[in-house]
């Protein structure tokens, strides 16, 4: 399973279930339970998971808290998150976190605490969240763990990622070598399937997107995607592919972004958009939005329900691209001057460098906002719109530290989008 041979690993775990239940051997068998459901989603068939996860659990759900329930339950806290049954998924985590120790398997302890670390990251504890993945990189470290160990640099990656939080970005990229695998070629070098190398690969992207090198992040996305299609991972392969769409989202490219997500759908289904191709392309529910908004994607109701607190109407771009996080202090400063539609002289005259210097800083700010030069700046006007609105109040705070003056700030960056 762990090399990508899904279908072999269902056939064996089906196999192995039913010799376990002849012999009355419940507490092995759900292991079993737990594979089967493990193949079927990364296999695409979610409802089938969820069916049998539903089939083995209710009967001992309100039963002792022993071995065989701490195995199930985890399985349950898991099914639960991808309905986005958040709370639910909470409740059982919690009860689980105190009962999963050195006694149980590997893949159950890390489940649990990189599952319960995503939830609590999803509701804004951030510190709760954290604190669970370095307990468990700490659990971890007692073996050679190298898969549970990329998935925990993976979801590390994924909250930095998330939270804006750009310098720990880099900190996790520097740490963790994560530089391995932006390197050209690195998946031709084996046509197996290795999840540590996947999410290492993808925690990569989310780095190279916060430093807007859009390219390269697509270049190993096809790469991962690619990979995974040939191994038909269904699930991971969404994921990837939702990731690309996103990039193109980020650069203005909605039209694009838009059109690979229908395809999508298309290909694999609704049902296979669960809550973790959500937060593991962030975004794509701003993407989602968009679509519907342009009312070139329609959801069906059930959809809509699940998935309610993601998809539901809304306008939060700005938050997509931070110039903030992406630029250096005289970059800023030459963003602010370029949106007030200023010349290249002009803003070499106001900002106290020469010409050649103003250039130079242009170009850095086009590559790592997406966009090639002042004239597609000036085309993709509805972009750097929405990037400007993020990018004034955030100055304003920044530049700004007195309500009276963060006032006037205000006011004279509005008058610039205005003439903008």
């Amino acid at each position: 399973m762990c090399s990508g041979n899904l279908s072999s690993a269902f056939r064996l775990a089906n196999e192995g279930k039913s010799i376990l239940n002849q012999n009355q051997h419940h507490f092995f068998e759900s292991f079993a339970s737990l594979v089967i459901i493990l193949c079927d989603r990364y296999l695409g068939r979610g409802v089938e998971a969820i069916q049998l996860m539903n089939e083995v659990f209710l009967p001992i759900k309100h039963g002792d808290r022993n071995p065989l329930w701490a195995n199930l339950a985890t399985g349950m806290m898991v099914v639960e998150y991808e309905q986005n049954q958040l709370d639910k998924s909470l409740e059982l985590s919690t009860q689980l976190i105190p009962l999963v120790n050195h006694s149980c398997a590997t893949e159950e302890v890390a489940t649990v605490y990189l599952y319960s670390s995503r939830v609590f990251h999803i509701k804004d504890q951030s510190s709760k969240a954290s604190r669970l993945l370095d307990q468990l990189e700490r659990i971890l470290s007692l073996g050679d763990y190298q898969r549970f160990n990329s998935q925990v640099v993976h979801e590390k990656m994924r909250q930095a990622f998330r939270s804006g939080s750009f310098s720990v970005c880099k900190h996790i990229f520097e740490k963790y070598h994560l530089d391995e695998f932006i390197n050209k070629g690195v998946w031709q070098k084996s046509g197996q399937y290795e999840e540590h190398r996947e999410r290492g690969a993808l925690a990569a992207v989310y780095f190279l997107i916060s430093k807007g090198r859009f390219k390269q992040a697509s270049d190993l996305l096809e790469d991962i995607a690619q990979l995974l299609d040939r191994n038909n991972i269904t699930s991971r392969v969404l994921i990837a592919r939702c990731n690309i769409a996103m990039i193109a989202f980020r650069q203005g490219n909605t039209d694009a972004a838009i059109s690979l997500v229908k395809r999508l759908i298309s290909r694999y289904g609704l049902v296979c958009f669960s809550r973790s191709v959500f937060d593991e392309a962030p975004g794509l529910e701003l993407l989602f939005q968009q679509a519907v908004n342009e009312s070139r994607v329609a959801l069906p109701t059930i959809f809509t329900d699940i998935f309610h607190t993601l998809v539901a109407a809304g306008d939060k771009f700005q938050d997509l691209i931070q110039p903030a996080h992406l630029l250096t202090d005289k970059e800023l400063e030459i963003f602010e001057l370029l949106s007030t539609g200023l010349s290249n002289a002009e803003i070499s005259k106001q900002s106290g460098i020469a010409l050649s210097t103003t250039k130079w800083h242009l170009k850095n700010i086009y590559s790592k906002l997406g966009v090639e030069n002042r004239r597609e700046r000036g085309e993709s006007h509805s972009l750097f719109e929405r990037l400007g609105h993020h990018f004034y109040i955030r100055q304003v705070s920044r530049f700004y530290t007195e309500p009276s003056d963060r006032e006037v700030g205000h006011s004279r960056l509005s008058r610039c989008c205005k003439r903008n």
